[in-house]
């Protein structure tokens, strides 16, 4: 029993000593990664593992390493976190690669809680990706910088927890604090951050934990995706062009004013009659128009502002009514060959869109649009 003890002991010691030392193997990490590599440093003990491989049981001793390499930016390193790996032959041990299992850039000024805050809520899912769609109101957002991880110089890493109140049922609004990773991102080294995402922490190395706070009733309050992208669009149409919605009193004088607008030929303003002509119903909570009027209105600012022919060289000023009743009219265009429909409905005593279809030649029929265009009005 003495001797076998012993055996194993001198083989174990053997072994030992023919593990790559210290020296060495800092020199072959150096030698992979080239002369940008100005630090090796082993960070813990090696270990000899079998693995099957290409049909045969290979060995491999693998040892942490981490190493440091100089950037072209001025006090700014990149720390590689992995392991060496040597191929084990008998008491031979030869060096394969260098495994890296996680990098980061260490001098990098990390922005702070106000830079970070107004990216944040310059988002409208306030970085909170689809949870944005369930979340009706965001409490607070703390952030701690201690520990930011830049993944390239481009992106960084904080820690954030929010303090949000969600939609849990029909009836019931949970409080909820959760924690999270935020990164950002920037098109380059010198501009502003222009986007940020949560994720979920990695739970073996962050202790933090997701928690409940309270409940309250759901009484139909919008998410703030919702929220904000309704502010959002509000922002983009009051920047559009004023038109002044003027009073009508029937089919015709809405098919008038349309025309006035669409002959002008300023696609802004012919957007913004849309959009106050569109009924409600035609909307979400965030304020956009659902894909039946978003149809209607791509056509009609595409009759407006093309490369080919517009409607403002196919139709008069005054116009020509083909048939009308008293919800829908249609009108000719200079030669009549071509007519536009306009369909509305009232509510409340304010008359809407119900349906539209502007109608002009195009590019695949040349001649007849020359034709429409040269015709005079009367």
């Amino acid at each position: 029993m003495r001797k076998i003890l012993y055996a194993i002991l001198m083989l174990q010691i053997c072994l030992l000593k023919a593990q790559p030392s210290n020296a060495t193997i800092q020199a072959n990490i150096k030698s992979e990664l080239g002369q940008n590599c100005i630090q090796v440093t082993i960070t813990g003990a090696g270990k000899t593992v079998k693995e099957y491989e290409d049909g045969a049981w290979v060995n491999y001793f693998r040892i942490p390493v981490n190493a440091i390499l100089k950037t072209d930016m001025q006090g700014v390193t990149r720390l590689m976190k992995g392991a060496a790996l040597y191929t084990v032959n008998g008491s031979a041990y030869q060096f394969k690669k260098y495994n890296t299992a996680y990098g980061e850039y260490i001098g990098l000024k990390t922005p702070n809680e106000a830079e970070i805050k107004k990216q944040i809520y310059a988002l409208p899912d306030l970085a909170l990706g689809g949870r944005a769609n369930i979340i009706t109101e965001v409490e607070s957002v703390s952030i701690d910088t201690k520990d930011a991880a830049w993944h390239t110089p481009l992106s960084v890493s904080v820690k954030v927890d929010y303090v949000y109140w969600y939609k849990k049922s029909n009836t019931v609004l949970e409080q909820i604090s959760e924690p999270f990773e935020l990164r950002l991102y920037r098109k380059d080294v010198n501009s502003s951050w222009h986007q940020a995402s949560c994720i979920t922490p990695n739970a073996a190395n962050d202790s933090r934990k997701k928690q409940v706070l309270g409940t309250k009733p759901y009484v139909n309050q919008k998410t703030i995706l919702e929220k904000n992208i309704l502010q959002q669009t509000e922002r983009n149409f009051q920047q559009l062009p004023d038109v002044g919605l003027p009073a009508f009193n029937n089919v015709q004088d809405v098919a008038v004013w349309l025309n006035n607008l669409l002959v002008e030929g300023n696609v802004g303003k012919s957007e913004k009659m849309f959009l106050l002509l569109i009924h409600p119903s035609q909307k979400n909570g965030a304020g956009f128009i659902n894909a039946y009027a978003a149809d209607l209105l791509t056509k009609m600012k595409t009759a407006v502002q093309n490369d080919f022919s517009t409607y403002n060289k196919q139709y008069c000023t005054t116009i020509d009514v083909k048939e009308k009743t008293v919800q829908t009219i249609e009108w000719w265009n200079k030669d009549k060959t071509k007519s536009s429909r306009l369909s509305v409905q009232q509510d409340k005593g304010k008359w809407f869109i119900a349906d539209l279809s502007i109608n002009i030649w195009q590019k695949f029929n040349p001649a007849q649009t020359e034709k429409t265009m040269n015709t005079p009005c009367k």
